[in-house]
């Protein structure tokens, strides 16, 4: 991945994303309740963070596209309209699938289309990618989604709910201040601590209206991360893994420690982390971007 712009202090630093849930998933209206909701999958498109300074470069448009979408949720959640259709499709045409020109001056920390369940979140972070960066001040956090998709229990999850509109054409922009020491690895999380999940009224349709904090971290974290094994270091009982849906974003997984399993539970060893295998990895995120592994389920590549 491509990373652009100029330091802002001397020397860079590696900047680890995680994204987690911490607030349970959803704040839930319209009738229906958290503990009726078996998963909340969304994809990830792009990350990008704004230097001190560049919070204009793009900003009028975008902004006020923001503010425009939440108001339109709000009052979908409350009663169906026509607002409401051409906000959706004003939504789909501009975010779901469309990654938005990142500007010289900004940090593109990541592009692709990873596909995330929101539940699974709620006591642990996913890895989305590990890029050097310059060091320095950043105010503004740009995350761009798309594709919600719900099942409720009880729900066929091979036919999910998708008339989930998402407001504010799926971009979040969070304006935190970050700062990133030069030298200093860091894990930048992301935190989707409010959903806003609303059902529309008579058209059993919903409106997702996100909400995010996010912070520097130089602790380490729990963690999952999937992706297809690209080398071997059986001295080191290390692998490298491309992480699934990130367009090419590389993890080193530490398997030391590690219990090593198929997908069928049954047990399996070092000589079954071939190239090309799929892993399914839980443990904790280093702040030097490479992950200690507690577990490591292994599907063979075909």
């Amino acid at each position: 991945m491509a990373i652009t712009g100029c330091p802002r202090e001397d020397g860079t630093a590696k900047v680890t994303t995680l994204l987690t849930a911490s607030g349970g998933g959803a704040k839930v209206g319209g009738g229906i309740s958290l503990d009726e909701i078996e998963s909340l999958t969304i994809t990830i498109n792009q990350i990008v963070l704004v230097p001190q300074g560049e919070e204009g470069t793009e900003g009028e448009g975008e902004g006020e596209g923001e503010g425009e979408g939440e108001g339109e949720g709000e009052g979908e959640g409350e009663g169906e309209g026509e607002g409401e259709g051409e906000g959706e499709g004003e939504g789909e045409g501009e975010g779901e699938g469309e990654k938005q020109a990142v500007p010289d001056s900004h940090e593109l920390i990541f592009t692709g289309e990873l596909r995330v369940n929101l539940l699974d979140l709620t006591e642990v972070s996913e890895v989305l990618s590990s890029v050097e960066i310059p060091a320095g001040t950043y105010t503004q956090t740009r995350l761009s989604i798309s594709d919600p998709e719900l099942v409720l229990v009880g729900g066929d999850p091979e036919t999910p709910i998708t008339d989930v509109q998402l407001t504010a054409s799926g971009r979040l922009f969070i304006g935190e201040d970050l700062i990133l020491p030069a030298d200093q690895d860091s894990l930048l999380i992301i935190d989707l601590n409010d959903l806003h999940l609303v059902q529309r009224g008579g058209s059993g349709g919903f409106v997702l209206t996100p909400q995010a904090d996010v912070n520097f971290s130089v602790t380490d974290a729990e963690v999952t991360v999937a992706g297809a094994i690209v080398s071997v270091n059986p001295d080191n009982d290390s692998c490298v893994i491309e992480i699934e849906g990130s367009g090419g974003q590389q993890v080193t997984v530490n398997y030391a420690s590690a219990t090593l399993t198929f997908a069928d539970a049954t047990p399996a060893t070092e000589g079954n982390l071939a190239v090309g295998a799929m892993l399914d990895v839980a443990g904790r995120a280093q702040v030097d971007g490479s992950v200690t592994a507690a577990t490591v389920v292994i599907t063979p590549s075909l």
